[in-house]
């Protein structure tokens, strides 16, 4: 995901949500819910967390004055 906001804490918080979710319902019986797999139920989770975090969190995106993290702008 490009998003010079994202960071690891959101990625980690997001695999182990979605991780956790489809495993739940894989292991439970419940492969498929409403016609989605739940792998990708799983993933769908995986990135409404870990936007969530690192929106909530400090990101690299907070650091102004910073142009690291920001690959689509020229250093002046």
């Amino acid at each position: 995901m490009l998003w010079p906001r994202f960071n690891g804490t959101g990625a980690a918080a997001g695999m182990a949500a979605g991780t956790i979710l489809a495993a739940r319902l894989t292991l439970s019986g419940l492969g498929k819910v409403w016609g989605w797999h739940a792998g990708v139920l799983g993933l769908a989770l995986n990135v409404i967390v870990g936007i969530s975090v690192s929106w909530a969190g400090r990101g690299a995106g907070s650091r102004q004055g910073s142009l690291k993290n920001q690959p689509f702008q020229k250093a002046e």
